[in-house]
């Protein structure tokens, strides 16, 4: 006999399995792309700000400059500004923009690309980003009116005429900020009202051909010089884009390593599940003359279809997703314009050789259990299944206190910083938790349907009671059949609570840390120009709120802020710091560090006039501001003007916010002080919570259709397990039948197995996947920030809801199969 010739298992049977390798090997294609295109934006972005480039020099010395510096060995050199921005208006806009400064080198050291025009040649002449065009309504041959600062601090409009149009200079993915302009020597005193080498923040420069940059660089720096390789800052400004989702790396690398894991699992049930249903197949090929080898080469060729199908099927969803994702994200906000994911070798690999693995690894034991298949079990009548022995008892214990305290370790771990050895801990436990567990629902499903037996034969009657009957008899299938849903609730369980703690612990750690969304200081500050940041448009409030510096210990120096509590409670996202009390110094772990400041010691601060105030020190997490009362403030420092703005953005979708971006809202403020408050400092936290906020919520979302495949997979699964048991009852389904039992009762009671076997599978896996999904939450972030439990209790009632209906769902076709069972049947398998 050949093993070519033999087909054991239609592929419908697999679909359980195919659908979960389709997800896990999409989840990995999806985060592969992810990495890739924000690797690859922030080497966009700092493509842009070194163009031309091959060393950068700043100056260490924060004392006035003198002159433009002399980078020794470069062949050429030119100022550079950073973050710098003016308003900009035109004819076709309804209102000033805020638009950043772009500094390109000289044209005969690079050209910046342009779609349509030629470079500035002259004062009045400007080049413009695409984006800026596309806001500003306008293109080559228009005039736009740049509001500058000229002699004595006044505003003064100066028409300048677009000359060219660049390229996007900018990552379609990590937008730092609004659209930019071209501002070159040429045209910089018309723009900034200065030259630009007086007001330059860092100078670029290029090399001789053969010269070394390191070796020019090394040789360059001096006391007050600092120079650096292009490569060098390269790094640092790609860690500086990427730097906001560096925490959440370990989080998407935990979820990759769970959803194979379960994915194996689950592969594993189902293989299992199907190589069980074709017992007798099998027993029948062996009497028949098919060897254990051949038997083995047909499983094992059926298992490497289901891991092709499934990893192609979902290398090709995933790429499809992201990419569909990215094409409609400018229009949900969550991207500046459209991108396109790189397609790498990575991207297309590592998903087809997880999903490989998963069904390989997931295969191994139904293979072996296919080839020690005896030839009488053709002949063999299936018996009721035995109950669980006490070894299997035991070693499942063992396992959930083994596997727990793995996950224990990793948050004790993490809490010691060392985040990478946390997360294996972490995995390890889980997995091993996952693994028991299902190991001992041979233990504890029969225990707890005897609990639940009671209730469902009262409200189910006699084919309730039946169905209760028949789980108890056969703890093995029954076992699987809530295995199935367990797996599966288990992983929308934990991805839940995960997902919501690691939302609740990064909001808390960002507010506290700068819980407002952004803070100005300037040396002085015109009512009108808080008027002025009042009026843009995504802010909600600004407040004036006097700043000041307290010397601690006869030497350091603080920054201290006095606001009300009223002015507190209208800016910012925390509540509890509306109750700064009189005589009380809130501080920051970091800054009391810092100046050697300690919770609850009393410190004295001198008075602007005479004498001096006590202060009690409380520390409050990683507070990047220090507070004091408002009467407390004016205790030190007197009646003086007020010298910072506290700012609050309105909330993401409110009709404040009209749909202006994070960025633009900073642009437009960073606009107000350039033209009003030129020696104004702004530190806008806010901009990095929202990022952040966002990109949590698009991690609920990935959640939320993890959840919705999960549901589908125990769905199939559900089907398979039960319709094996329809299957191995045959001959009982038939003298049901033939007693009298009526096909509407064969079908019910099939719907009562399904409900009892999914309450249970739900209930372990709401309460596995809530437990590892809250150790897991400190795994990972324990290491960073504080971690906030957080339980979605309504998500975790949906998913057992759904759970429950899957299982009832699941059991309509093998109730069907049941209840077409002929009478006369139970007669032939007597004879």
């Amino acid at each position: 006999m050949s093993a070519r010739g033999i087909r054991l298992t239609p592929l419908r049977r697999h679909l359980a399995a195919v659908l979960t390798i389709v997800l896990a090997t999409a989840f990995v294609a999806a985060m592969v792309l992810g990495a890739t295109l924000l690797r690859d934006s922030a080497a966009a972005d700092a493509d842009t700000s070194l163009l031309g480039t091959d060393l950068v020099a700043t100056t260490t010395d924060s004392g006035k400059r003198e002159g433009t510096p002399r980078i020794e060995g470069a062949q050429e050199q030119w100022p550079v500004l950073d973050s710098s921005f003016v308003s900009v208006n035109s004819k076709s806009s309804d209102r000033a923009r805020s638009l950043r400064v772009y500094t390109p080198p000289p044209t005969d050291v690079a050209e910046v690309p342009l779609v349509d025009g030629r470079p500035a040649q002259d004062a009045d002449e400007i080049v413009i980003e695409q984006a800026t065009a596309t806001m500003l309504e306008v293109d080559t041959g228009d005039t736009l009116t740049v509001a500058t600062s000229a002699r004595g601090g006044e505003r003064e409009d100066v028409a300048l005429k677009v000359v060219g149009v660049t390229e996007p200079l900018d990552s379609a993915l990590l937008a730092t900020g609004p659209p930019r302009i071209l501002v070159t020597s040429a045209n910089a005193k018309s723009v900034l009202g200065a030259e630009l080498e007086d007001v330059a923040t860092s100078w670029h420069a290029s090399v001789p051909a053969k010269a070394d940059p390191e070796e020019v660089a090394a040789a360059a720096s001096m006391e007050h010089l600092d120079v650096l390789t292009a490569r060098a800052s390269r790094v640092e400004l790609e860690q500086s884009a990427a730097g906001g989702f560096s925490a959440f790396g370990p989080v998407v690398a935990a979820f990759i390593a769970i959803s194979l894991l379960t994915s194996l699992l689950v592969v594993a049930n189902t293989l299992s599940v199907t190589i069980a249903q074709r017992t007798r197949d099998l027993a029948l090929l062996r009497t028949l003359g098919a060897t254990r080898g051949q038997v083995a080469a047909v499983v094992g060729k059926e298992s490497l279809l289901v891991a092709l199908l499934g990893s192609v099927l979902g290398t090709v969803l995933g790429h499809v997703v992201v990419q569909g994702a990215l094409l409609v994200a400018p229009h949900l906000g969550w991207t500046p314009r459209a991108a396109a994911a790189p397609i790498g070798i990575l991207s297309v690999v590592l998903p087809l050789v997880a999903g490989l693995v998963v069904v390989m690894c997931a295969g191994l034991l139904p293979l072996r259990r296919a080839t020690q298949v005896a030839p009488l079990e053709a002949l063999r009548v299936v018996p009721p299944g035995k109950g669980p022995g006490l070894l299997r008892a035991v070693l499942t214990a063992v396992g959930v206190l083994a596997g727990g305290g793995l996950m224990a370790a990793g948050v004790v771990v993490s809490s010691r910083g060392a985040a990478g050895p946390a997360i294996a801990l972490g995995v390890a436990g889980g997995a091993l938790t996952l693994f028991s567990v299902l190991l001992a629902m041979r233990v504890v499903v029969a225990p707890l349907v005897r609990l639940l037996g009671g209730t469902v034969g009262r409200l189910g009657r006699v084919p309730a009671r039946v169905a209760v009957a028949n789980v108890r008899r056969h703890p093995g299938r029954s076992a699987s059949t809530a295995a199935a849903l367990l797996i599966g609730t288990t992983l929308m369980s934990m991805l839940a609570v995960g997902a919501q703690t690691a939302d609740a612990s990064l909001t808390r750690a960002l507010a506290e840390r700068a819980p407002v969304d952004a803070v100005i200081r300037a040396p002085e500050l015109p009512q009108e120009a808080v008027a002025e940041l009042t009026a843009i448009q995504g802010v909600h409030r600004a407040e004036a709120v006097p700043a000041g510096e307290i010397t601690v210990d006869g030497s350091d120096e603080l920054t201290v802020y006095g606001p009300t509590a009223e002015q507190l409670e209208q800016t910012a996202v925390r509540e509890d710091l509306a109750s700064v009390a009189d005589g009380e110094l809130v501080i920051g772990s970091d800054r009391a560090q810092s100046v050697g400041l300690h919770d609850g010691e009393t410190i004295e601060v001198p008075r602007s006039g005479s004498g001096s105030e006590e202060l009690v020190v409380r520390i409050d997490g990683n507070l990047k501001l220090t507070l004091v009362s408002a009467s407390t403030f004016e205790g030190i420092f007197g009646e003086i003007q007020p010298s910072s703005v506290f700012v609050d953005f309105a909330d993401p979708g409110s009709s404040a916010r009209a749909g202006t971006d994070v960025f633009t809202i900073v642009g437009d403020l960073n606009g107000v002080l350039a033209s009003t408050l030129p020696e104004a400092r702004m530190d806008s936290e806010g901009a990095t919570r929202e990022v952040a906020q966002q990109i949590i919520t698009l991690m609920l979302g990935i959640t939320s259709g993890l959840l919705a495949v999960a549901v589908v997979v125990s769905l199939v699964g559900v089907a398979n397990t039960l319709t094996l048991g329809v299957v191995e009852r045959t001959g009982e389904n038939a003298l049901l039948r033939a007693l009298g039992t009526t096909r509407r009762q064969m079908r019910t009671m099939l719907a009562w197995e399904g409900t009892l076997l999914s309450v249970v599978g739900a209930l372990l896996g709401v309460v596995v996947g809530a437990v590892c999904g809250v150790l897991g939450a400190m795994v990972v972030l324990a290491a960073r920030f504080p971690v906030v439990i957080s339980i979605p209790w309504e998500q975790l009632a949906a998913v057992l809801v759904l759970t429950v209906f899957a299982g009832v769902l699941a059991s309509v076709l093998p109730g069907r199969r049941a209840a077409r069972t002929a009478p006369a049947r139970a007669v032939a398998d007597a004879l």
